[in-house]
């Protein structure tokens, strides 16, 4: 019992530590600096960019089994919600850039996806696991953070609704 105690509030504290881990919903969603963007028209996304537009951050990574199981669902929620202001990017978050290629053939994903070398955009978003969306509004706020993909189109639909 004695050795079961510490063990406990050790992954108690473990749990709360990563639950507070994520950015507050309400704060402005820090700009994003990634590379090599696929799927972009050539261009280079910015939040700035698209600020009027709903943005749903995809952080993935290319071994990650959940990543792969959601992405026919994010690509038909981008594609359904396009023309309402909707924009999806992947952050590819491995520092393979190979990988990330190739995963977006094989996926195959259709939203703009840009290489997070250093995984610095994860830690700026203070990532702990994938995939994890960021949803933000049309001002650049963040609205709601989720680990893993849970009721993505229903978070969707209330940020288009302006809720």
């Amino acid at each position: 019992m004695k050795r079961i105690l510490p063990l406990s509030i050790s992954i108690a504290l473990l749990s709360f530590s990563v639950a507070t881990a994520q950015l507050a919903v309400g704060t402005k969603a820090p700009e994003i600096k990634l590379s090599d963007w696929q799927n972009s028209k050539g261009k280079k996304m910015t939040l700035a960019s698209l600020k009027g537009k709903i943005v749903v951050l995809d952080f993935y990574t290319y071994w990650c089994g959940p990543c792969r199981q959601a992405t026919p669902d994010n690509i038909r929620i981008a594609k359904k919600y396009k023309s309402q202001g909707l924009i999806f990017l992947g952050v590819h978050s491995d520092d393979d850039v190979k990988e990330m290629k190739k995963t977006i053939k094989t996926w195959p994903i259709s939203y703009a996806v840009g290489q997070d070398t250093g995984s610095k955009a994860a830690s700026a978003y203070k990532v702990t696991g994938y995939p994890t969306y960021v949803f933000i509004d049309r001002k650049g706020v963040i609205r709601h953070v989720s680990l893993g993909h849970g009721d993505t189109e229903g978070i969707v639909k209330k940020l288009l609704d302006g809720k």
